[in-house]
This record gives C-alpha cells, sequence and structure tokens, in this order.
C-alpha cells in the first residue's frame, strides 16, 4: 500500500513540476525573445540606409 501511495505521489510531483516548469521556460523565452527583438530593433534604427 505504502509503495502504491508512492508511486501515485511521484507521478502527481512529476506531472505538477512539469507544469511549473513549463510555464516558467515559457516566460522565460518570451522574455529572451521580447529582449532580443528589441536588440534587433534597435539594430537596424542604427544601421538605416
Amino acid at each position: 500500500m505504502q509503495s502504491i501511495n508512492q508511486s501515485i505521489n511521484q507521478s502527481i510531483n512529476q506531472s505538477i513540476n512539469q507544469s511549473i516548469n513549463q510555464s516558467i521556460n515559457q516566460s522565460i523565452n518570451q522574455s529572451i525573445n521580447q529582449s532580443i527583438n528589441q536588440i534587433v530593433g534597435f539594430v537596424k534604427t542604427c544601421y538605416k540606409p
């Protein structure tokens, strides 16, 4: 019984951690992309012909 509960808790924790990590990674990627886009936009304005 204990091992069943352990495995249930493990899988619950895994899925919780997965979704937490996914949302963290999403927000990190979003802010990185925003920063890159800002830099690209700035560089483009600097090098306008």
